[in-house]
């Protein structure tokens, strides 16, 4: 007999409830902290392993209060954004012999939404990308995000020499599909930005968007759900089907 929630080995009798739970929230939040230290080390595929693991078994979550319900949300959108970040990277690194889709990428990585120091990381690799192509005027602009995040005295002393550097010839060399002053979304299908504004088609599940064209494919962000099906989404709590 499968063990309950509340199971007492020292009463007499058991009352009857519900089976015990194999995924709980803070096994989950152990799972996150391996699957940042994997990023940080730069094992992106291992990572991305990680995270996937981690939107597989969100669903079998159950949580007794709306607040819990709400970390469960928040783990969601963590998973879903470190899913999306990791596959352009990925991507990214399947492409480094075109310069131009490279950069493309590696400026999309910058806005993805990731940890303070995983986002270092990234904006230091586009600055880099960014100066080697000679599109110093958007180059500068990663320079002073970088900078913003005050980093360590490495990475900041860097920065600001490359600062320095595309402010004396503060051009673009290369026409890129990226536009820094225009907020997006990135669709991980055909790795493109859906800008404020423009149609999108949404995945259920995970609220990732994607290209208007991608509707009716299985989301690749965990592969769970059709992209613009019509679902509720992510239950966790009883508290949440109440009117």
């Amino acid at each position: 007999m499968p063990l309950n929630r509340g199971w007492d080995p020292e009463a007499e009798s058991q009352s009857l409830c519900a089976p015990a739970l194999p995924i709980t929230l803070p096994l989950q939040e152990e799972r996150l902290i391996k699957a940042y230290r994997m990023v940080t080390e730069g094992k992106f595929a291992d990572a991305l392993a990680a995270f996937d693991d981690i939107l597989h078994s969100i669903p079998l979550l159950v949580v007794d209060s709306r607040k819990e319900a709400d970390e469960v949300k928040e783990l969601l959108s963590i998973a879903r954004d470190y899913n999306i970040a990791l596959r352009v990277e990925l991507k990214r690194r399947e492409v480094k012999d075109q310069p131009v889709r490279a950069a493309e990428l590696a400026a999309y990585f910058t806005h993805c939404n990731l940890q303070r120091v995983h986002l270092a990381l990234s904006l230091r690799s586009a600055m880099t990308t960014f100066f080697k192509l000679k599109n110093f005027n958007t180059c500068a602009t990663f320079c002073r995000r970088l900078l913003e995040l005050q980093p360590d005295q490495k990475m900041a002393t860097q920065a600001k020499q490359v600062l320095q550097a595309c402010e004396k010839n503060n051009t673009d060399t290369v026409e890129l599909d990226y536009d820094p002053r225009n907020p997006f979304d990135i669709c991980s299908i055909t790795f493109s930005p859906i800008y404020k504004g423009t149609a999108f088609s949404e995945d259920p599940y995970t609220g990732a968007k994607f290209k208007p064209e991608c509707e009716g494919s299985v989301s690749p962000v965990g592969n769970l759900s059709v992209i613009g099906s019509d679902a509720t989404g992510l239950v966790s709590c009883k508290a949440q089907l109440k009117s």
